[in-house]
């Protein structure tokens, strides 16, 4: 017997059925998958998804940082070249400094606090370098007027007064007289009176007389409220002239008048 086998060509009603089955999967299909495409847009809205935050940290650490970096970096600038500049100025005013110094001195090569220790040594070895040499032309002008056998003149006077004054701070004054012949006869009262009026009080004197005929007046003033402008940086330096000039100038006269 034969077996019994499925037909190779299908009816037109079976094909019309499976035609209207497949039509029907589709719309439930495309049904379905609009429905969940609704339902994701919906969830969606109600629930946004959260940006995220290491992008939006990155992008303003990243401007951030430019920001803070570009002055930063301008400021650095700056102080370097102020740094630059004021380094080359003291090496200016250094350099200037050591051509003060005596050519022995000028010739070595010198740390900066080398040449301010030695700036500052040699001052005082100028001062008395000069002090001593201003001694030594009054002296020779007190000896010719000796060998003349005459009294010092009115205008000579002053050449064998040897008169000094620094200004200690802005209140006190050191006046130095010195009378290199002792034919010449001056009272301290005069010059005290003549200070007193240039604003300045007595504190303490000292009168020593060396073999060598000379006298010596050691005067240390206090100077009052109202003067203490003037001894004070260049009007001290001003002052103190001022006040040689007047003590040579009262000596002079006194003199004249004793004669």
């Amino acid at each position: 017997m034969l077996a019994l086998s499925p037909p190779l060509f299908s009816s037109p009603l079976e094909n019309n059925v499976m035609s209207n089955e497949l039509r029907s999967d589709d719309r439930i299909f495309a049904s379905n998958r609009i429905q969940h495409e609704d339902g994701m847009l919906q969830q969606s809205l109600l629930f946004p998804s959260p940006p995220h935050p290491e992008l939006e940290f990155d992008d303003q650490s990243r401007a951030s940082n430019s920001a803070k970096d570009s002055p930063r970096s301008h400021k650095k600038l700056s102080h370097n070249a102020y740094e630059r500049d004021r380094r080359k100025k003291l090496n200016s005013f250094y350099s200037s400094l050591r051509t003060l110094l005596p050519e022995s001195d000028r010739t070595k090569k010198m740390s900066i606090p080398s040449t301010v220790s030695r700036v500052v040594k040699y001052i005082p070895e100028l001062q008395s370098q000069v002090a001593r040499l201003s001694r030594r032309k009054e002296e020779v002008l007190a000896e010719i007027a000796k060998r003349k056998g005459g009294s010092p003149t009115k205008e000579g006077i002053e050449f064998l007064i040897n008169v000094s004054a620094t200004c200690l701070n802005s209140e006190e004054v050191m006046v130095h007289i010195t009378v290199l012949n002792k034919n010449i006869s001056l009272p301290l009262s005069k010059f005290l009176k003549v200070l007193e009026g240039e604003g300045l009080q007595l504190m303490n004197a000292s009168t020593l007389t060396s073999f060598g005929d000379k006298t010596f007046y050691n005067l240390h003033f206090q100077v009052l409220f109202g003067q203490i402008k003037r001894c004070t940086g260049m009007e001290g330096q001003i002052f103190c002239e001022h006040l040689v000039k007047v003590i040579k100038e009262k000596g002079r006269d006194d003199y004249s008048s004793i004669q």
